[in-house]
């Protein structure tokens, strides 16, 4: 029996190590050549594929994630209470005029303390829209602005906005990721390519039992052979960082031991 090409399910992969296998296989193919593989007609719609692929995953990767979001409220939970305790510190200015700002001003901010400490995202985003908008003249109960420059805080004000910002809209694009069709395009994507890759594996093992058969056509199937081998190897590897990421292969029994 000749040489065969492995199978795995590929499908499986994560979307970053499913892509990078895609991009070898279509460099194989490239070095090999679609008439060698007799892929000539299955190619063309695969690759159109890999394409939309690569700008939906462009796409996906300049969402803010989970762990950038986190970062930036902490970033924002940390100017918040850079501003609340350089607050309380001026209460016990030797200028008595700033003692009593300062008195005023931290008893506005401190209110939203528990919460930015406590609160969830949501609830955090809510306490500081509604403390910058206590601290803009004209907006709050009291206009506070005589006592923000007095205390020389416009400068805390003016970062917690600018961070404030970025936070809202890092959580209205995670928002919208989830709303939106990319991602499931992305899996329908996903499903096409890796449907042309089988047919295309299907039709190269056919063109593998053909090998040597006509010496006619020598540099062809040393081209193939080398294709397949390649591939193989390829194989093999990508079946590795599958079963160390998922336990794919594993039987039930050590996933469990595994998992436990």
């Amino acid at each position: 029996m000749g040489m065969q090409l492995l199978r795995f399910t590929v499908y499986k992969l994560q979307n970053k190590d499913w892509f990078r296998f895609h991009t070898e296989f279509g460099d194989f193919v490239m070095l090999c050549g679609t008439d060698v593989l007799e892929i000539t007609r299955l190619y063309p719609p695969y690759r159109m594929l890999y394409k939309e692929a690569d700008r939906l995953f462009d796409m996906l990767r300049n969402q803010p994630t989970d762990a950038d979001i986190a970062f930036a409220l902490r970033q924002r939970d940390g100017v918040f209470l850079g501003l609340r305790d350089t607050v309380k510190f001026l209460q016990k200015d030797p200028d008595t005029e700033k003692q009593f700002a300062a008195l005023k001003t931290y008893a506005v901010i401190d209110k939203y303390t528990d919460i930015v400490r406590k609160g969830s995202p949501e609830e955090k985003t809510a306490a500081a829209d509604a403390l910058l908008h206590d601290l803009m003249p004209d907006k709050g109960v009291i206009d506070l602005s005589p006592e923000l420059h007095l205390l020389e805080l416009n400068g805390w004000l003016a970062d917690l906005e600018a961070i404030h910002i970025t936070c809202k809209q890092s959580q209205a694009d995670n928002e919208k990721d989830k709303d939106t069709s990319e991602a499931e395009h992305l899996k329908q994507v996903r499903t096409q390519m890796d449907h042309y890759y089988t047919n295309m594996m299907n039709v190269i093992d056919a063109r593998l039992l053909t090998v040597n058969c006509d010496t006619e056509h020598a540099t062809s199937d040393e081209k193939l052979l080398r294709f397949a081998n390649d591939l193989n190897h390829c194989i093999t590897r990508y079946k590795a960082i599958l079963k160390r990421k998922t336990g794919y292969g594993m039987k039930k029994k050590d996933r469990m031991d595994r998992s436990a």
